[in-house]
C-alpha cells in the first residue's frame, strides 16, 4: 500500500500535463487560425467605389442632356448612389445602371441620403416608368415591365424637364464604352 499512493500521485501528475487538449489531440500540430481579410477600403463617405473611378456618359432624352456615372458591374450596381450628397451631384447629373439582360428590376434606397427619381428603360431606351424614391427607404421600387437600364436623377428632375414614360433615351453613347 505504501507504494500505491506515490504511484497514484505520479499518474495524476502525468495526466495533468496537457489540460487544454484531449489526449487524442495531443500529438496533432497546432493549427494557426485562418487569416482574416480586411473589408475593402472605403472613402470617408462610406462608399467602396469612388465616384471618380466610374466611367461617365452623356445621354439625351428629348432635348435634355444627362451626365451619368455608369454602374455596369454587380458591385457598382449594388452600391449605386449610396452615401452621395446633393452637393456631389450636379443638377443634370445622375447614374445609369446597365444590366446584361432584360428583366423585372427593383431598387431600394438603403444608405442613399438624397431623394431620387428612377426611370426604368427597355433595351431600346424607351422609358417604362418613373418613380420618386425617398432617402433611406428600404422598400422596393419596381419596374412595371422588364427593363435593361435604370437611370437615377435628383427627385423631380424628369417631371421638371417634361420627360414621361414612353419617351426614348438615346443610348448610342453607351456603345462607345467598354462595359462589363
Amino acid at each position: 500500500m505504501r507504494f500505491l499512493a506515490p504511484l497514484l500521485i505520479a499518474l495524476l501528475l502525468l495526466g495533468c500535463g496537457n489540460e487544454s487538449r484531449p489526449a487524442e489531440q495531443a500529438s496533432e500540430p497546432e493549427r494557426t487560425p485562418p487569416v482574416q481579410t480586411a473589408p475593402p477600403p472605403t472613402e470617408p463617405s462610406g462608399r467602396t467605389t469612388p465616384l471618380e473611378s466610374l466611367p461617365t456618359v452623356t445621354l439625351s432624352v428629348k432635348d435634355k442632356k444627362m451626365r451619368l456615372w455608369v454602374a455596369s458591374s454587380e458591385e457598382t450596381r449594388r452600391e449605386g448612389l449610396m452615401f452621395v450628397t446633393k452637393d456631389q451631384m450636379g443638377e443634370d447629373q445622375g447614374m445609369i445602371f446597365v444590366f446584361p439582360d432584360l428583366d423585372y428590376r427593383g431598387f431600394w434606397m438603403k444608405n442613399t441620403i438624397i431623394p431620387l427619381d428612377i426611370a426604368y428603360l427597355r433595351s431600346d431606351g424607351v422609358i417604362i416608368n418613373i418613380l420618386t424614391m425617398s432617402p433611406l427607404d428600404e422598400s422596393t421600387y419596381r419596374s412595371e415591365e422588364p427593363a435593361q437600364y435604370a437611370i437615377e436623377m435628383h427627385a423631380g428632375w424628369f417631371d421638371q424637364n417634361g420627360i414621361r414614360p414612353g419617351d426614348r433615351v438615346d443610348l448610342s453613347p453607351l456603345a462607345r464604352l467598354n462595359l462589363e
